[in-house]
């Protein structure tokens, strides 16, 4: 048991997954992965909750298994979240039962984490799962990131057990008396993931796969994974041009070196275009173009034009600001940042002031290449003005200034080289950006609204 614990530390350590401080949201099903994370937490004498789906595929079962998890989550002195839905009812056209079920879940996590304000969601996904997402992904066709399998910390998903095997965990709940559910259905070869697991895991092993060899694997994957997403974003700088009328890939470069594919279809696919329509695109005569369900992608020479499809909610782009004065749109209005004079008054509406401290030899009209406006990532945070330096969650600052879920998503954050948010232009600035007696020049950020500042 202590063996175990000691490397849940060390691993959660390693990736700086969560803290003792964090309020954390544990994802369990009722199976021994998740029983035995959530004992695990306790032990462990972190704060969190228990959140549980129920899909009502296997009718008591399924109210069995809601019920045990609601009993262990008082058990342990944690709050408890559930919900039972109707999958059948809830499918879109071409998803199966497991893309439905998963499409709720997370729907219903994102939506706790951001009405109760936890830091951190957290799943039992194992060394064991880790594999079978690999091989699957490998089945199915993919490229470095599926191969790399599950990231220890993914878009706000925390997954501490990832190096620990099934086995182990198994062996855990036996010594610590602890009981879970059985879900039938994972007995049925009836899905691709419980064929993986039950005939093409077990052969690997017999030709010589060891969790030590697995783990090793996992863990320069992942590395090389990160290295990869490096070179994407750097080649995104100098490739990707970002304004009102669109974006804008030159591809004149990479086409020499036959990276263009690669690249485009890693920038395209966020926003539902498939490999082969980014083939098609880079094969199609002059002035093709294709949609996907938000955009409309053209070709011109080498040079890729992506708009929004109207009446769809665009994807903001992370956009660097190279020089001053610099403009952008927002669902909010246009933007416009520039250095200036300190006025007499600092308050004015829709205009906001932040200290030209955060710019390198501001007074000397240097460009800022520090400064670089992002979508809001999950555990974001920041220090609101007024409040002494005290940090603060920016989805919890959001949430407490009513600001609606879908308009959230269409906010962008200012933040430097060290990407510390200084401030959420239109909504507010922080304790770092805030303007000083000694500042001579301000940063200011207009917001113009139909025209009107």
């Amino acid at each position: 048991m202590s063996t175990f614990a000691a490397r849940f530390r060390q691993y959660n350590d390693k990736h700086q997954l969560f803290r003792h401080s964090d309020r954390l949201l544990v994802a369990v099903s009722g199976g021994v992965d998740s029983v035995v994370l959530a004992h695990l937490l306790h032990a462990e004498e972190y704060e969190f909750a228990v959140a549980h789906v129920n899909y009502q595929l296997r009718g008591d079962d399924s109210a069995g298994d809601a019920r045990f998890v609601e009993k262990m989550a008082r058990s342990l002195d944690a709050g408890f979240h559930g919900i039972a839905v109707d999958v059948g009812a809830n499918r879109k056209s071409g998803e199966s039962t497991q893309m439905v079920a998963r499409r709720i879940r997370y729907n219903y996590f994102d939506k706790l984490l951001d009405e109760y304000k936890y830091d951190v969601l957290i799943t039992a996904h194992h060394l064991d799962d880790q594999l079978e997402t690999m091989m699957i992904n490998f089945i199915r066709g993919t490229g470095l990131r599926g191969v790399a399998g599950m990231m220890p910390d993914q878009h706000g998903v925390c997954r501490p057990l990832l190096s620990h095997e099934r086995r182990e965990i198994v062996e855990y709940a036996r010594a610590n008396s602890l009981t879970w559910r059985e879900d039938s259905s994972n007995a049925s070869d009836n899905y691709l993931r419980n064929r993986v697991r039950h005939q093409l895991s077990p052969l690997l092993r017999e030709l010589g796969l060891t969790a030590g060899a697995l783990r090793s694997t996992s863990d320069h994957l992942l590395t090389a994974r990160q290295l990869y997403e490096d070179q994407l974003s750097a080649i995104n700088r100098t490739t990707v041009v970002v304004n009102n009328g669109g974006i804008k890939i030159d591809l004149t470069h990479l086409l020499k070196g036959n990276y263009a594919e690669t690249f485009l279809y890693e920038y395209l696919r966020p926003r539902d275009f498939t490999a082969e329509q980014v083939r098609q695109l880079l094969a199609g005569a002059e002035g093709s173009s294709l949609e996907s369900a938000n955009h409309r992608a053209r070709k011109k020479g080498g040079v890729i034009t992506v708009i929004s499809v109207p009446g769809n909610t665009p994807v903001l782009e992370s956009l660097e600001i190279t020089r001053l004065p610099f403009s952008f749109q927002t669902r909010q209005g246009q933007f416009t940042i520039q250095l200036t004079e300190r006025p007499a008054s600092l308050v004015a509406e829709n205009i906001q002031y932040l200290t030209s401290r955060i710019l390198p030899d501001a007074a000397a009209g240097a460009t800022p290449p520090s400064l670089h406006l992002r979508p809001r990532k999950n555990g974001d945070r920041l220090q609101p003005l007024g409040m002494g330096g005290k940090s603060k969650k920016v989805q919890d600052l959001l949430t407490d200034l009513k600001i609606p879920r879908e308009d959230r998503e269409q906010l962008y954050l200012l933040v430097d080289e060290a990407d510390i948010v200084l401030a959420i232009p239109g909504v507010m600035i922080t304790e770092l950006a805030k303007v000083t007696p000694d500042d001579r020049t301000v940063l200011k950020i207009i917001l113009t609204k139909n025209g009107q500042v």
